[in-house]
């Protein structure tokens, strides 16, 4: 009779395992969903980087370009029938900015062509508003958002005063 009573144990009962599998895979659930989380807030933070980088460079070539014309002593106008490109006319001399097909290109007066390739910025629209002295220049940029869950598409707005030389505002739109 004491060999009945004294029986060890060897192994786990089914019970024991389904409790093990049912941790793990809450723990395993847990740890999946914050990599998710983690990734899709490093796509969206590369994604802010970018379009900051491209914003800051369309700028510094707009203003580049308006500080040329004026230098030259150019009339900045709009191109007839469109406000997605500037031009500057002196002399039936034209020189033209403007964003097509992903690359913004700028003829500067020297006859040289400046071309940035553009992956975020998706438009960008001018508007040409003249003062006494000056010419406000105002350009607006759309860019994509790509590889995160963007509602709205980012839009800032800047402005260029063309016989200073001094870029005045940049505003991201809505904000």
């Amino acid at each position: 009779m004491e060999n009945i009573s004294k029986r060890v144990r060897k192994g786990s009962t089914l019970a024991e395992i389904c409790v093990v599998l049912a941790v793990v895979s809450i723990v395993s659930t847990v740890v999946l969903s914050f990599c998710m989380m983690a990734n899709r807030r490093s796509v969206a933070s590369a994604n802010r980087l970018r379009i900051m980088e491209e914003r800051k460079m369309i700028e510094t070539i707009v203003e580049t370009w308006c500080e040329s014309m004026a230098a030259e002593g150019k009339d900045i106008s709009l191109v007839p029938d469109s406000n997605s490109s500037l031009i500057a006319d002196a002399g039936g001399d034209q020189n033209t900015i403007a964003l097509s097909d992903g690359v913004l290109t700028a003829t500067m007066p020297d006859g040289s062509d400046i071309q940035f390739k553009c992956d975020a910025a998706k438009t960008m629209m001018f508007n040409v508003v003249p003062n006494e002295n000056d010419v406000l220049i105002v350009c607006t940029v759309e860019f994509n958002a790509i590889g995160a869950d963007v509602v709205n598409t980012p839009k800032y707005v800047f402005v260029v005063n063309s016989r200073i030389g001094e870029s005045i505002n940049v505003i991201p739109e809505g904000e």
